[in-house]
């Protein structure tokens, strides 16, 4: 994939104290699905929560230390949605996928009191021009209505299409991994006992929606008024 770079700002949203190259390496006692756990981190796009224009663009890696057979993977939404479409998939399945019948959690990492839950989303949209936009942190979506047993159907076919299309790629020391973090989940294979240190940073399009919701400066901006501004579920 070749990114220009003059169309890239780099990017960070943080509740506390933040950085825009985050060092990535496991934590005891860290909770599941995080980067500081050891066990595998399922796959996700990052900030899904936060519509895209709010978003992380493309997703940096650059690998330090990696233990063996400790793997980052990338699955593309479209092949996953073609997968489904040529298997015979229900199409109610990908209908649900692109209506607002869902909900993600923001993530652990910004440090609510609480779960924070999003307003009602789809998982996938389609812009005129037939980019995709993709909300799915697997561990962390769910359906508005638990009885809508349509949406929580979608949710695993749709990530079980996925799996299947994963990419996998060591993160060794001096390579460098760049991906849309729109078009495609990624996710992290257990760490195991060995240390693991990777360095990671967000690229954005631009700045103007995350300045006009934050009234911040950025390149790092405050997570809580973008909460705020978009969910009625803020702590």
């Amino acid at each position: 994939m070749i990114v220009h770079p003059r169309l890239l700002v780099l990017v960070a949203l943080t509740q506390i104290l933040g950085a825009l190259v985050m060092e990535l390496r496991p934590v005891a006692g860290s909770v599941a699905n995080t980067n500081a756990s050891r066990d595998e981190f399922g796959l996700h796009t990052d900030d899904a929560a936060v519509p895209r224009n709010g978003r992380a663009a493309f997703i940096n890696l650059y690998g330090l230390v990696n233990p063996p057979d400790t793997m980052t993977g990338y699955a593309p939404t479209r092949d996953a949605l073609a997968e489904m479409q040529a298997s015979g998939a229900v199409e109610v399945l990908l209908q649900a996928l692109r209506e607002p019948r869902f909900e993600v959690r923001y993530p652990i990492s910004f440090k609510f009191e609480k779960e924070v839950w999003s307003d009602p989303c789809a998982i996938i949209e389609m812009s005129e021009d037939g980019d995709i936009d993709t909300r799915f942190p697997s561990y962390a979506v769910k359906p508005v209505d638990d009885g809508d047993f349509v949406a929580h159907a979608a949710i695993a076919v749709f990530l079980a299409a996925l799996e299947r299309h994963v990419v996998n790629v060591p993160l060794d020391p001096g390579c460098f991994l760049t991906f849309n973090n729109s078009r495609g989940a990624h996710k992290r294979g257990a760490i195991g006992q060995g240390d693991r240190r990777v360095l990671r940073t967000y690229s954005a399009r631009d700045l103007d929606q995350l300045r006009q919701m934050t009234d911040a400066p950025g390149p790092i901006f405050p997570i809580a008024p973008i909460v705020a501004a978009l969910t009625t579920h803020a702590a």
